[in-house]
């Protein structure tokens, strides 16, 4: 981790007003004499530098590995899932074979298919269980060894609120420094570069610390969604194996047959609820986090845009076309705008492609949403038909044979969409993640390229501090 603590976001800002006098001195070896104002101004910009690069690299270190999941974690949930909605549905099939044979037939009905629907029902039930618990665990051991390797959300919020109070401290001290040198003011253009200089910092400061606590909202409220969607669907198909447990004895012992139905109605109000209730907690848990990094970091003063941060470089470049007089300041402003470049060239586009990356995940999440109304109320119908059914059958036989029919029609539907959906879901979520990774913009890709890209930065600056 400490090879990989030299990021480009705040380097590069900070370069930007920093690292020019040591470079200064090193380009022209000694062939600028330095006052003593330019040496406090130095050894203040330094500081504030290598403090900027220790908050940038931890932080990118930090979402780098809260992003890394099993690479099989999305297939293993896909197929866990995709077989307990296919079970469902074969189970389905059947009951609407044998339903129908009640109805015209009844001398073709066979216990050996009821038992067969059944069967598969509960074991691809346990399945779909079974597959949201491991997930479950995944999530949970993930967490425990972020915490272990002291990559946890409580460890990195103290370590960066400790290094942003150094921070601005220096912050203040250097803008005192400037305040006292009364002899800039008759100095108007080197005056008003050391002003854009501060405006830049401060500006980089605050972009540190927002697309930090943007990415740590994010994160708590996806997992948290997650992590309540997993546990809540653990008891939805627990519930849905009651129902063909049940089903299975209710084949030779018709009491059973009313526990099932209920079952069967429990399970599908869940499958309606769960991405409700799961969505709900997320945006609990992101005010909380919210409300958690407010009080570590202080509020916020302002949110640059990278719009703002590329006017803010061409406003320095006008300043110190100004300044053509002073080498000192025409070296600041060549390593500034150099820096800025490199900079420049990363961040917008990481930006971007978290945020897409963030939008496609709540994509995903609303349309887990939309689709589970469906297909838990054409379960839920299933549910409600086969109590009718149940309760009803030993006054009204013949309804009750109709009402059992067209509750296996409901459930093949919401079993059928249930199929479709998560397949479609899956390849939607590969497909965007794929066609990411190809063009390099995955935002753990663009990370990795800001922290090599910092190194050879920091390098510079390391060579111009020790020379």
């Amino acid at each position: 981790m400490e090879a990989k603590r030299k990021a480009i976001l705040f380097a590069t800002s900070l370069i930007l007003t920093c690292v020019g006098p040591a470079f200064a001195l090193d380009s022209n070896a000694g062939a600028i004499s330095q006052s003593d104002f330019e040496r406090q101004y130095e050894k203040l910009t330094v500081r504030l530098l290598l403090l900027g690069l220790d908050f940038e690299q931890y932080s990118l270190q930090y979402r780098i590995e809260a992003l890394r999941d099993p690479k099989s974690k999305r297939t293993r949930y896909f197929l866990g899932q995709e077989a307990a909605a296919s079970g469902s549905m074969t189970a389905g099939i059947i009951g609407i074979d044998q339903t129908r044979k009640v109805l015209y037939a009844p001398q073709k009905v066979s216990r050996r298919a009821l038992h067969n629907l059944n069967t598969v029902g509960g074991v691809t039930s346990v399945i779909g269980a079974s597959s949201s618990v491991v997930e479950l665990a995944s999530n949970s051991w993930h967490a425990f060894k972020d915490k272990r390797d002291h990559h946890d959300p409580k460890t990195t919020t103290a370590y960066l609120a400790n290094k942003l109070q150094e921070i601005d401290k220096l912050l203040s001290e250097r803008d005192a420094l400037l305040k006292s040198r009364t002899e800039l003011e008759e100095n108007q253009p080197q005056a008003a570069q050391y002003k854009v200089e501060t405006k830049l910092m401060n500006m980089m400061r605050d972009v540190l610390v927002d697309e930090h606590e943007r990415f740590e909202i994010s994160k708590v409220g996806f997992r948290t969604q997650e992590n309540v969607f997993y546990a809540l669907n653990t008891g939805t198909s627990a519930l849905s194996g009651l129902q063909y447990l049940y089903g299975y004895k209710g084949v030779t012992q018709s009491k059973y047959g009313k526990p099932s139905a209920v079952y069967s109605t429990v399970s599908a109000a869940m499958v309606m609820t769960n991405p409700i209730v799961a969505a709900v907690s997320s945006q609990v848990a992101k005010r909380i986090t919210k409300r958690k990094l407010t009080k570590a970091f202080g509020a916020l003063r302002a949110r640059p845009s990278v719009d703002e941060l590329t006017a803010a470089a061409a406003e320095l470049e006008r300043a110190s076309a100004a300044t053509k007089d002073s080498p000192a300041c025409q070296t600041t402003a060549a390593i500034i705008l150099d820096a800025y470049g490199s900079f420049n060239q990363i961040f917008p586009r990481e930006l971007r492609s978290e945020i897409a990356f963030l939008r496609t995940l709540d994509q995903v999440a609303v349309q887990n949403l939309e689709m589970s109304q469906p297909i838990g109320g054409a379960a839920l119908g299933s549910g409600i038909m086969s109590i009718l059914g149940s309760y009803g059958a030993p006054r009204h036989p013949r309804r009750a044979a109709y009402q059992n029919y067209t509750s296996s029609v409901c459930g093949v539907a919401g079993a059928g969409l249930a199929t479709g959906a998560t397949a479609l879901g899956y390849v939607f979520e590969t497909w965007n993640r794929y066609s990411l990774k190809r063009q390099g913009k995955l935002p753990e890709q663009l990370m990795e390229e800001r922290i090599n890209d910092s190194k050879m930065v920091t390098a510079r600056l390391l060579k111009a501090v020790q020379d």
